[in-house]
């Protein structure tokens, strides 16, 4: 699910969309795993029918303004048929005020799984409560060895007749380094009428146990108006 880059700040941008587009090449030409936390690119996987994924989450960021941004955040997915997920999320703003964010809602259909050279396709659907923005977001995953490519298109409408829409490419690679932990690497872009915004991550997770991940990153904007001291996030996973 993809809302304005997930809440990313907006910045102007050369030709660093450049590196998203080769980045959305690069998976079609490696010979399927899951994205989860940290990383805000989807993956085209779906949870199993009957089960569910919570995440927890702390992220902090500070706008050009050196404002602080503080949130907590909290989602669950859940499989209702095979193919098909349900999730919901929450989150609430600690810093600069405290208050709760709009709900968000999505659901994510995997339209063919991973075979011979081609990757695994989802469709993904999303909405917010409190504001008419929805958005479309198609996804690619791939995986090859240890690495694991997800490419995501999607296009987030605002539902305001004077207020445009927002495309969004992302592009994330996974590296696993043992069973337990991962890296990972992500680059987030956006296209609208006014400005354009570009941001990268990186990370990694950890399994503590069969159930439970624990994930962090940071990330940084690279335009003016993005999060001029950069962007950190830390959470956990809770499959059942």
């Amino acid at each position: 699910m993809i809302e304005s880059a997930r809440g990313h700040k907006r910045f102007n941008l050369p030709n660093h969309f450049l590196v998203v587009g080769v980045l959305g090449l690069l998976v079609f030409s490696w010979s399927q795993a899951e994205a989860a936390r940290p990383l805000t690119t989807d993956d085209a996987g779906t949870v199993k029918e009957g089960a569910s994924e919570l995440e927890m989450s702390y992220d902090l960021s500070r706008d050009e303004d050196q404002t602080q941004n503080q949130t907590l955040g909290i989602s669950i997915k859940h499989g209702l048929i095979q193919r098909l997920d349900l999730c919901i999320a929450l989150p609430y703003h600690i810093q600069p005020e405290e208050e709760f964010g709009d709900a968000q809602v999505g659901i994510k259909y995997l339209l063919s799984k991973e075979t011979g050279n081609l990757p695994a396709f989802s469709l993904s659907f999303g909405c917010k409560s409190g504001r008419p923005d929805c958005a479309l977001t198609g996804i690619a995953s791939k995986e090859v060895g240890d690495l694991v490519l997800h490419v995501n298109l999607g296009y987030m409408a605002s539902g305001l007749k004077r207020e445009d829409g927002v495309a969004v490419c992302a592009g994330a690679v996974e590296c696993a380094l043992s069973k337990s932990s991962t890296l990972v690497a992500e680059l987030v872009g956006e296209v609208d009428a006014d400005e354009n915004a570009l941001e990268a991550l990186v990370g990694g997770n950890y399994r503590i146990s069969e159930q439970m991940v624990l994930d962090f990153a940071v990330g940084k904007g690279f335009n003016r108006g993005s999060a001029k001291e950069g962007r950190a996030t830390l959470g956990l996973t809770y499959g059942f």
